[in-house]
């Protein structure tokens, strides 16, 4: 089930973008687990939710998919496809640039999947070991990044940014190719964040900056672990039982799943 809550029939979902959907709406996007902000519909650490539009929004799950897996996917799993997998399918052969920090999971699921769809070639940057060695094990080459930020790095037609500084968004952007695509998973939180914009005028850089697009391209995720072309699990995930729930939520953790 998709994390975002959306209604399938209003004009915005009629025109597949769901998470803009008119007929449910919250402060933050409509979204089980974000309470008052995100419209109220509750959270999924419960033993019964309620899902409206349900036709909609319950997709079927692979019955050779773990649930551990499953857990992965609506949200993180989905959001590192996001920014590689669309572009992906219209230039199999490009070279693919993921600089992270804030965003640990997202952007080591943004390599997993840059590799599952045969990227020539997949780099990550980063300043966390544990995240420069998972990336190094599913296969990218890893740069080890600390301190002040470069200008730019080796150019790359698809870049991602998850580093949720302004000064390493403005090197994901320097780094992306003339004409090249840069997606942001990271999150802003300042109410101005310069970018490059002149540079990226002359060299044609499209920059793209959102939340997940969870109900879209979820049936796209599903389909790529479902084929075993993508393992979410070889990013680390923590597991722990449902009952360690409240203190788990306060630990570090790479991506977190809770089972029962």
């Amino acid at each position: 089930m998709p994390f975002q809550v959306s209604c399938g029939t209003c004009p915005a979902c009629q025109d597949t973008r769901f998470g803009g959907c008119t007929t449910y709406r919250g402060r933050v996007g409509a979204a089980f687990g974000f309470g008052e902000a995100g419209g109220g519909f509750g959270g999924a650490i419960s033993d019964l939710l309620a899902v409206p539009a349900a036709d909609h929004l319950l997709l079927p799950a692979p019955s050779d998919v773990s649930v551990t897996a499953l857990a992965t996917l609506p949200d993180n799993v989905a959001d590192g496809y996001r920014a590689v997998g669309p572009l992906l399918r219209e230039r199999p052969d490009a070279e693919v640039l993921v600089v992270g920090g804030m965003v640990k999971s997202v952007t080591l699921y943004a390599v997993a999947a840059a590799l599952a769809l045969g990227a020539r070639r997949v780099r990550y940057v980063d300043g966390d070991p544990a995240s420069l060695a998972a990336a190094k094990a599913l296969g990218a080459e890893i740069t080890e990044h600390h301190g002040t930020w470069p200008r730019r790095f080796d150019r790359a037609l698809i870049t991602v940014d998850g580093t949720g500084d302004p000064e390493g968004l403005a090197t994901v952007l320097r780094s992306t190719e003339d004409y090249g695509y840069c997606t942001s998973v990271a999150i802003y939180f300042g109410s101005s964040t310069p970018v490059p914009l002149l540079e990226m005028y002359t060299r044609g850089v499209t920059f793209h900056v959102s939340r997940a697009d969870s109900r879209r391209l979820l049936p796209e995720v599903i389909d790529l672990v479902a084929s075993k072309r993508l393992d979410p699990l070889r990013v680390p995930t923590r597991v722990v039982p449902w009952e360690q729930a409240p203190t788990a939520w306060l630990e570090p953790a790479t991506k977190l799943v809770l089972v029962r």
